[in-house]
């Protein structure tokens, strides 16, 4: 089960009917993100810096 433990939460399973990702939290407040559909595929890596950055683009 590992960083995606909130899968079964209800939120994931209705966001599974349209186009989405889930984001996990690492040990070093980084994220990973993945396709909700593609859990065997590719996974993004991303740093605690990284990611505020990416929210930033946002605010």
């Amino acid at each position: 089960m590992g960083i995606w433990q909130n899968r079964n939460n209800p939120k994931a399973l209705i966001s599974q009917a349209v186009d989405c990702v889930e984001v996990a939290l690492t040990a070093d407040f980084g994220r990973v993100v993945r396709d909700s559909k593609r859990q065997d595929g590719a996974l993004l890596i991303v740093s605690r810096e990284g990611w505020r950055v990416f929210l930033r683009q946002f605010c």
